[in-house]
């Protein structure tokens, strides 16, 4: 059962290895009539659009991406930034 918190905008459901959602990347905006699934911005790789981030949301195997629209430049993971921040030291 899901229920209604708050303001919550809309929210996403990922599930890496396809385990229980089919697709593995799903999202819901809230609307007058309730929570609206999301229409895909591409099938391959799997992409939805968060409004309110300003951002895509991208299926990599097993991985979430944050995504910038317009440019296409991936936000780093954590072992990214880590990475980067050992190697400028």
């Amino acid at each position: 059962m899901i229920m209604r918190c708050g303001t919550v905008q809309e929210y996403f459901l990922f599930d890496p290895f396809g385990e229980y959602l089919n697709p593995p990347l799903r999202g819901f905006r809230l609307s007058a009539e309730g929570y609206r699934p999301l229409l895909p911005q591409t099938a391959e790789p799997l992409t939805l659009r968060s409004e309110l981030l300003g951002l895509d949301l991208r299926a990599e195997g097993e991985w979430l991406r944050l995504v910038e629209p317009g440019s296409g430049r991936k936000l780093p993971t954590p072992d990214e930034v880590w990475a980067a921040w050992k190697g400028a030291g």
